[in-house]
């Protein structure tokens, strides 16, 4: 997959919104995109924000950053093709960083495009419109708190769901309800899940169009 792939020249501004994202983040290319997906999946990362700018010392600076928060931190997630900023604005924006307790986190296209996690964050988040019933959502989620972590195949083993249960863990994936572990292998019958961070919230479907399935164009 080559890197020209994702110019901003062939996808069009969207917002973004995901269950740990405080809210909706502006988007200009599938890159990005693909980084929050990740970013949405990652148990370390417990909440996404957008900061469009911030004042430093009475004047207005632009920011456009999206600031992860993760155990330890918040970090402002750059990217290679960020915009270029002169010396002097470049200059404030590290002023508010640093004034607002923000780290910076870069992140190549080479590491997000990297497998297996991009191909099963991709995977797992074209469910993230799936309907869920109480039952199956219950099952699954009482399964999980009272064995602990699973791989699919144990948790076949002792869960009885409506729908195919693949299906059913990764729609709780992008809700936040479960936990997948995708950084070490593709998905697989021995995947392992276990409960998430907001397993104690009540979490409806995302809002239809936020996140539909990867295009064909960009896959």
């Amino acid at each position: 997959m080559r890197f020209t792939q994702f110019k901003s020249a062939s996808f069009k501004t969207q917002l973004f919104v995901s269950a740990k994202c405080a809210v909706a983040i502006p988007i200009g290319d599938m890159l990005t995109r693909d980084a929050l997906i990740q970013a949405s999946l990652d148990p370390a990362v417990t909440k996404i924000d957008y900061l469009p700018s911030a004042n430093v010392g009475g004047q207005q600076v632009r920011l456009d950053a999206i600031v992860l928060h993760r155990e330890g931190g918040k970090y402002h997630l750059k990217f290679g093709s960020t915009r270029p900023r002169d010396f002097d604005e470049e200059g404030l924006v590290l002023v508010a960083f640093s004034e607002l307790g923000i780290a910076t986190l870069k992140q190549s296209a080479e590491e997000i495009l990297q497998d297996p996690g991009f191909s099963s964050a991709r995977t797992i988040w074209q469910y993230c419109n799936t309907e869920i019933s109480f039952h199956d959502r219950a099952t699954i989620i009482a399964a999980l708190e009272n064995h602990g972590p699973l791989s699919i195949r144990e948790l076949q083993k002792v869960v009885h769901v409506r729908r195919p249960l693949t299906t059913l863990v990764y729609a709780l994936a992008c809700e936040g309800s479960i936990e997948i572990d995708i950084s070490e292998r593709a998905l697989s019958g021995r995947t392992v899940v276990r409960p998430g961070f907001s397993r104690q919230r009540k979490l409806g479907k995302v809002s239809d169009g936020v996140c539909p399935p990867i295009s064909k164009e960009f896959a």
